[in-house]
C-alpha cells in the first residue's frame, strides 16, 4: 500500500513537471522566433544602408603615357620596338582637416526598432605645387582628385566639391584607386604643357 502511495505520489509530481515544462519549451520557441525576426530587420536595414565606411584621400593623381625603344631578339635577329607604359603620380595633400558630427538614428521594421548612424563630414585638403620636368617619351594627362569610399550607397544626396573656391563637379569611380576602394573623382585643369608643367590646383 505505501509503495502504491509513493508511486502515486512520483507520477504525480512527475506529471506536473511536465505541464510545467510544456509552457517553457512554448516560450523558448517565442524567444528563438522573436531573434530570429529581429535579425531579420537587422538585415533589411543593413542591405538597404551602407555598412562599415572606410575614407581614402582625397589624392591628387596625374596620369602619364611613357613610351621608350626597347631592344628585341625575334627569331635571332635583334630589332626595335616601341612600348608603352602608363601610370600615374600620386599626391597625398600636406594638410588635411576633417570635422564631422556622428548622428544616431533608428529604422523600425516591424515591432523591432534598428539603430543607424549616419556622418556629417566636411574635408578641407591643401596640396603642395608639384613642378614636372619634361621627360623624354613621357606625356601627361588630365590630372583629377580621387577619394575613395568603401560602399557609395553610404552618401546622401551629392557631396559639393569646391578647388580654390571654384565649384568642380564629382563623377562616379575612383579610378587610380579603384583596386583599393570604389568612390568619387573630379578632373582638374591639364598643365600648360603634356610634356610638362606646374600642377598647383588644390
Amino acid at each position: 500500500m505505501t509503495s502504491l502511495k509513493l508511486l502515486l505520489r512520483f507520477a504525480v509530481v512527475g506529471g506536473l513537471v511536465l505541464l510545467l515544462l510544456v509552457p517553457l519549451l512554448l516560450i523558448r520557441g517565442t524567444i528563438g522566433e522573436r531573434e530570429r525576426y529581429r535579425d531579420q530587420a537587422i538585415e533589411r536595414v543593413a542591405q538597404s544602408r551602407a555598412g562599415a565606411q572606410s575614407l581614402i584621400g582625397p589624392v591628387r593623381v596625374l596620369p602619364w603615357t611613357q613610351q621608350r625603344e626597347v631592344e628585341v631578339v625575334e627569331s635571332g635577329a635583334r630589332k626595335t620596338e616601341l612600348q608603352t607604359e602608363h601610370g600615374y603620380d600620386l599626391q597625398m595633400p600636406r594638410q588635411l582637416r576633417v570635422q564631422g558630427e556622428m548622428r544616431p538614428d533608428e529604422r523600425r521594421v516591424g515591432l523591432f526598432r534598428v539603430p543607424v548612424y549616419s556622418w556629417h563630414a566636411r574635408l578641407q585638403a591643401e596640396f603642395a605645387d608639384a613642378a614636372y620636368s619634361a621627360t623624354p617619351g613621357r606625356v601627361y594627362g588630365q590630372p583629377y582628385l580621387a577619394l575613395g569610399i568603401a560602399d557609395v550607397r553610404g552618401l546622401v544626396g551629392t557631396p559639393n566639391l569646391r578647388v580654390d573656391g571654384r565649384a568642380l563637379p564629382l563623377h562616379a569611380g575612383s579610378l587610380a584607386l579603384e583596386g583599393a576602394s570604389k568612390g568619387l573623382h573630379a578632373m582638374l585643369s591639364p598643365l600648360d604643357h603634356p610634356q610638362q608643367g606646374t600642377l598647383a590646383e588644390g
